[in-house]
């Protein structure tokens, strides 16, 4: 049996993002009282844990994109983006078609392609 991310991970998401419980759910494509069950144990289940780790990756890849500054990273993140029709890259985070195109945005930023 596989183990899933442990549930520290998501609340340190939390903490570095600035969501609420609430927010994080929705990114992680959860329904918040799921949510809530699933912090009450050790880790998540496998798909659970590839969203959380998924959002872990573009968390740092946006701040890596914007050199380090992570409120500028977690604005990004949370604003409506013209690239990606006016979604907000964050709630495209809980698929994975979703990540590879807020994936693919802040590749093209990082050289310098801004669409």
């Amino acid at each position: 049996m596989q183990q899933g991310a442990p549930v520290s991970l998501a609340k340190d998401l939390q903490e570095a993002v600035g969501l609420t419980q609430r927010d994080l759910a929705e990114a992680l494509g959860i329904a918040h009282r799921t949510f809530v069950e699933r912090m009450k144990r050790e880790q998540f289940g496998e798909d659970e844990s590839d969203r959380v780790l998924r959002l872990k990756r573009l968390f740092e890849q946006a701040v890596h994109t914007f050199d380090g500054d992570k409120t500028a990273a977690i604005r990004w993140l949370r604003a409506s983006n013209r690239a990606l029709g006016g979604r907000v890259p964050l709630a495209l985070v809980s698929t994975g078609t979703g990540a590879r195109a807020v994936e693919q945005v802040l590749l093209r930023m990082e050289h310098g392609v801004y669409s």
